[in-house]
């Protein structure tokens, strides 16, 4: 019996997530700032150039202060687990999602370690099923990938086995069960030639004495009167 533990990101992906929203978040600064320096707007009247950049700044810092608490709902409803059967993948915040992905389903489990990635330590571990369309289930921040993907292929290679074991299990007692089945047919048959012999009717006999016919050797009795 496997172990079913509940398995969550490495808590680093939450910097990776966060560095997205910087990143875009600077963009919007950037064209923000050219806006508010370029028009002279009421507002900003007043303000030097300098001074409306930064007042654009704290606007956008304080609409990213928001983000920190979604990336933190995000990362604790993003969880897997590894059962005896598959794997289960449970995500989102508001709209929930599950993905069960069976071993005997999955084609190739394969890491991807992008630089940022691999300067934290991390990967992304992707599934793909037979007759998938795309990647089943993603893993985006996993601490230590490769001993990830080790331990499924290991649980694949289990289920699989079991599997086949169990096909041969049921050939096996298939065959068997022909066998029984060819020589219970085989007793019926001879059951029903005996029975068969016995009610038949029997014939004549022919006479086990026949008349015996003299020797031409031996003598003939004299059978005359005298």
């Amino acid at each position: 019996m496997v172990t079913v533990e509940l398995r969550r990101l490495s808590p680093k992906v939450k910097y990776l997530w966060f560095m997205q929203y910087i990143v875009a978040g600077l963009i919007v600064w950037i064209v923000l700032s050219v806006v508010a320096v370029s028009i002279d707007l009421p507002i900003l009247s007043r303000f030097s150039d300098a001074t409306r950049m930064l007042v654009v700044l704290a606007v956008v810092m304080i609409f990213l202060l928001p983000v920190l608490l979604w990336l933190e709902l995000k990362y604790r409803s993003f969880t897997y687990t590894l059962t005896d059967e598959g794997i289960i993948i449970r995500e989102g915040v508001i709209a929930k999602k599950q993905v069960d992905i069976p071993y005997v389903s999955i084609e190739n489990v394969d890491v991807k370690k992008p630089v940022i990635y691999r300067l934290l330590g991390l990967g992304v571990v992707s599934i793909d099923t037979a007759g998938g369309t795309g990647k089943e289930g993603v893993l985006p921040g996993v601490d230590r990938p490769d001993d990830l993907v080790n331990e499924i292929l290991e649980r694949i290679k289990a289920v699989r086995g079991a599997g086949e074991k169990a096909r041969e299990e049921r050939s096996l007692m298939l065959l068997e069960n022909i066998l029984n089945e060819l020589v219970g047919l085989r007793n019926d048959i001879q059951e029903l030639f005996v029975a068969k012999e016995e009610h038949r009717p029997r014939k004549h006999r022919k006479k086990s004495e026949k008349r015996e016919t003299p020797s031409p050797t031996e003598p003939i009795a004299d059978t005359k009167l005298r």
